[in-house]
C-alpha cells in the first residue's frame, strides 16, 4: 500500500484477493480499512499537499514586494498633511532594503528612483 498511497482502498482490497494474498471470504473490506487507518496508511493526512506560497523565491533579491501603509499626520506650512509609508521587503530574507514616508499614495515614479538608489541590489529580478 505504501507504494500506491493514491490507490483507493477498494482497489487495494480487490488486488489482495486477486493476487491470493488473502482468501475472499476470510477477511472483510472493513477489516482492511481499519487496519490501514491504524497504521496511518489511509486518510487525509497522507494525501495532504505541501504548503505552496504564491509569491515565494528561494534566492535573496529574486523578488521584492512593495507595501504601502498609512502614516502619521505631520505639520507642513501650518497645515496637517497625511503621510504614507512605502516599504520594500525581500521575499526570501525578509530584509527591508528601503522604506520611506511620502505625502502621496501614488508612487508610480518612485520605483525607478528607489531601484537606482541601490546599485548593489541591481540583480533584483522582480518588484511586485
Amino acid at each position: 500500500m505504501k507504494k500506491n498511497l493514491q490507490m483507493p482502498v477498494s482497489v487495494f482490497y480487490e488486488q489482495l484477493i486477486e493476487h491470493g494474498e488473502i482468501p475472499k471470504n476470510e477477511i472483510s473490506y472493513s477489516t482492511i480499512i481499519r487496519l490501514l487507518k491504524k497504521h496511518n496508511l489511509v486518510g487525509r493526512q497522507i494525501l495532504a499537499t505541501p504548503e505552496r506560497k504564491r509569491f515565494s523565491h528561494e534566492k535573496v533579491n529574486a523578488l521584492w514586494q512593495a507595501d504601502l501603509s498609512h502614516g502619521p499626520f505631520v505639520q507642513d506650512n501650518g497645515k496637517k498633511t497625511k503621510t504614507f509609508l512605502i516599504a520594500y521587503i525581500d521575499d526570501c530574507s525578509r530584509l527591508v532594503p528601503y522604506a520611506q514616508f511620502f505625502s502621496s499614495e501614488k508612487f508610480d515614479g518612485e520605483v525607478d528612483k528607489i531601484v537606482n538608489l541601490f546599485p548593489c541590489f541591481s540583480w533584483t529580478l522582480v518588484i511586485f
